[in-house]
């Protein structure tokens, strides 16, 4: 009954970053500090194995168990293949998440011996409407707090330190920047997580309902009340990926990062442009800078599914692995 409350009520704390960022953006007159310290970030993701361990000991003994027939062994056919498959998720899941964590976002170029404080402000270029944001137009050729040279789609990050490569924006749940090297790993994680929390959402639907909807005083009631509310943190897990996950879908289709849909919102609430680059397909076009971080160039179907089968691919078409 504690890992059931343990695991509801981490499900809350770690609604607390998005509703943070969520309200930031929303209201950025208020000033809000985002919740992405280290310390917070290393707290987040101690979070994250905990949740998704406890939550596979449940599955295993209490939600697999009420799934199939009280009378029948988790040997049967349909046991074991409940059991292969959720168990084939959450290790894409745990992959995708670890993996997006340890892979560093890839560094930008220094700029050399040059200071950017020889730069003219003439030699800078910079974003004078929204539509320039979107467009990728940088706000200057050298960044001032760590030297390195600008791209359109540099990004320096103040929690991390640094100017990351093609950087989309900085999660707290995995303490790091996501960006060219890790972007794939963070949103086959989102992924595998809603198809997972989804799953797991029809499985604990049953014992929920009949406990607290239709019949209080069943047996099944007396013996697994408790634990039923397994359901609302699935409700509540499942929501925060889905949400997170359509979202990062259409940035994808718009070919918009994170980041610069957030300096848009910050000058207009007009979704116009975003879905105009929506409608007009172009996150879909080969030349889309963000499609080709999650899918790859010459990847297969079947290394999405496979943990560590799409390290060739992604070697292949990084040149460098010193960043």
């Amino acid at each position: 009954m504690l890992i059931v409350y343990f695991i509801i009520g981490g499900v809350g704390v770690m609604q607390l970053p998005l509703l943070v960022d969520v309200l930031g953006n929303a209201f950025p007159d208020l000033r809000i500090t985002r919740l992405s310290n280290k310390f917070i970030g290393y707290t987040l993701g101690a979070l994250v194995y905990a949740i998704a361990c406890a939550g596979y000991f449940v599955y295993f003994t209490i939600g697999l168990p009420l799934w199939i027939a009280p009378q029948e062994s988790l040997l049967c056919t349909e046991g074991l293949l409940h059991l292969f498959l959720a168990s084939w998720v959450w290790i894409l899941v745990m992959y995708n998440y670890t993996a997006g964590v340890v892979t560093h976002p890839g560094h930008a170029k220094i700029a050399g011996d040059e200071k950017p404080s020889m730069r003219s402000k003439s030699d800078e270029i910079r974003a004078k409407t929204p539509d320039d944001i979107l467009n990728y137009v940088t706000r200057g050729f050298h960044c001032k707090p760590c030297g390195a040279s600008r791209t359109a789609l540099t990004y320096h990050c103040s929690d991390c330190g640094i100017c990351g490569d093609t950087v989309d924006h900085h999660c707290p749940f995995l303490n790091t920047c996501v960006g060219r090297r890790n972007f794939g790993y963070f949103v086959w994680f989102l992924v595998w997580g809603t198809i997972g929390m989804s799953y797991i959402v029809v499985l604990t639907w049953h014992p929920f309902r009949e406990c607290w909807i239709d019949d209080a005083n069943s047996a099944l009631c007396h013996e697994h009340g408790g634990t039923s509310l397994v359901f609302l943190g699935a409700v509540l897990l499942d929501i925060a990926f889905a949400t997170l996950l359509g979202f990062q879908a259409v940035l994808l289709l718009a070919d918009v990062r994170t980041v610069d849909c957030l300096r848009y919102m910050r000058y207009s609430w007009n979704p116009s442009p975003i879905a105009g680059r929506v409608w007009r397909g172009r996150g879909l076009r080969r030349t889309s800078r963000m499609r080709t971080l999650v899918f790859g160039p010459n990847r297969s179907w079947w290394q999405f599914i496979i943990p560590g089968a799409e390290l060739a691919a992604i070697r292949a078409s990084d040149g460098t692995h010193t960043d």
